[in-house]
């Protein structure tokens, strides 16, 4: 799937959660107004995909880091240990996206416990997004992430 494309859907969940009447915000996502959470959401993803398609490969892989997010082995080793030796903390700039997914998910999750349990409908709606967004969100930024990687390596060796 595409970036623009998640993207997309993402912004139409958000949609979604503001067409929700009564909805308080949650603090994670930039305070108790449930506008300003679907704002800076909606700011984030563009920032990350902006990043993505952009910063990424031209700039940012070329910073010389111990994270795994940085080394290519380790994104085309999924199954087996890479053998080099990596930090625990992961680059804060290649993880803003599962930030960002996570932050998504944790207003969903807070919309669900906001809505009456008789709204069968929105629920429904809410956990389907839940579910969409473990089975879209994270394998597209990874494996965007990993293809990246893994463009930049090659053609930095066809260059040496």
């Amino acid at each position: 799937m595409k970036l623009r494309e998640v993207g997309n859907i993402f912004s139409k969940m958000l949609d979604s959660i503001g067409n929700i009447g009564g909805l308080v915000g949650l603090e994670i996502c930039g305070g108790l107004e449930i506008s300003m959470n679907l704002k800076n959401l909606r700011a984030g993803w563009k920032k990350f995909e902006q990043f993505l398609s952009y910063e990424f490969r031209a700039r940012h892989l070329k910073i010389t880091n111990t994270c795994k997010s940085h080394c290519c082995q380790y994104t085309l080793n999924h199954d087996n240990q890479c053998t080099h030796i990596h930090t625990s903390v992961t680059c804060m700039v290649c993880n803003q996206g599962t930030v960002l997914v996570n932050n998504f998910e944790s207003l969903i999750q807070h919309a669900k416990n906001e809505i009456a349990q008789e709204d069968t409908a929105m629920n429904n709606k809410l956990t389907s997004m839940l579910q969409a967004s473990s089975k879209i969100f994270y394998p597209t930024i990874y494996a965007y992430l990993a293809h990246q990687e893994r463009a930049y390596t090659q053609f930095s060796k066809l260059k040496e």
